[in-house]
């Protein structure tokens, strides 16, 4: 019997794969094709464009907040966040509401929601109203983009949240 060259018995220069570690390979595929279609499922299953946002379910968010700033101890860690709600839910409700009112609505100390609503005014977020009635009045509103945008944000966030 003759053996050609380069067609040897010899053992290959790497080892093949143990069973074992082929086993361990497809089940970690496995679980990343299930964590794929799960989340593939979730997407359809919650389908947010056409969801309810009111008044009702902000004060929801800005009261979820608030719970886990008194139990975790964490206070308004964005309060340029904790501003946009407030405005946002004072929107639905057709509500107006001043600077200083707007501070302490959303639990945002007085200088703190002076420098972001004039940051937020100047990013075109928010904008200053003047009472036609009394001039010395002025109240702070999201502009309609924003209001838009946070209304897509807030349907979006509802289908991965339970709040």
């Amino acid at each position: 019997m003759s053996i050609q060259p380069g067609l040897d018995s010899a053992a290959p220069s790497s080892p093949a794969p143990t069973l074992r570690e082929v086993s361990r390979e497809v089940s970690r595929i496995a679980a990343r094709l299930e964590r794929l279609a799960e989340a593939e499922a979730l997407g359809r299953r919650f389908p947010q464009p056409e969801a309810a946002i009111d008044s009702g379910l902000v004060r929801s968010v800005i009261a979820a907040r608030r719970l886990r700033a008194e139990m975790v101890g964490l206070g308004p860690a964005d309060p340029a966040w904790s501003l946009m709600l407030e405005l946002f839910a004072l929107r639905l409700e057709q509500g107006r509401v001043t600077l200083t009112a707007l501070g302490v609505a959303a639990g945002v100390a007085p200088t703190t929601a002076l420098r972001w609503t004039e940051a937020l005014c100047a990013d075109g977020i928010c904008v200053r109203r003047r009472d036609p009635a009394r001039s010395r009045y002025i109240f702070i509103d999201l502009s309609d983009d924003a209001a838009a945008r946070m209304h897509e944000h807030l349907s979006a966030a509802l289908g991965i949240a339970f709040f």
